[in-house]
């Protein structure tokens, strides 16, 4: 618990300096925080099309049967 709470006390004094330190500018990916290789869209679109995947076989497994006729007819018979 100490080694993480000396980690994020560091994090926020070294992003704290870095927001307030006019003698360094970003550079285009730091002002953007996202990677030019665009591996959060690849892991966005291949989750998307899993769930969809997903949802299709349950559908396939579970939605498209259809429920089984219930015969509503008394029998006299049994009544008395």
């Amino acid at each position: 618990d100490d080694a993480l709470m000396a980690a994020v006390e560091f994090s926020e004094r070294y992003i704290t300096a870095r927001r307030f330190s006019k003698s360094q500018r970003l550079t285009t990916a730091e002002a953007r925080q996202a990677s030019p290789s665009r591996m959060s869209l690849r892991v966005l679109v291949g989750s998307l099309a899993l769930a969809i995947l997903v949802g299709f076989l349950l559908y396939a497994a579970f939605g498209s049967a259809s429920a089984p006729a219930v015969d509503s007819t008394i029998n006299q018979g049994d009544r008395k």
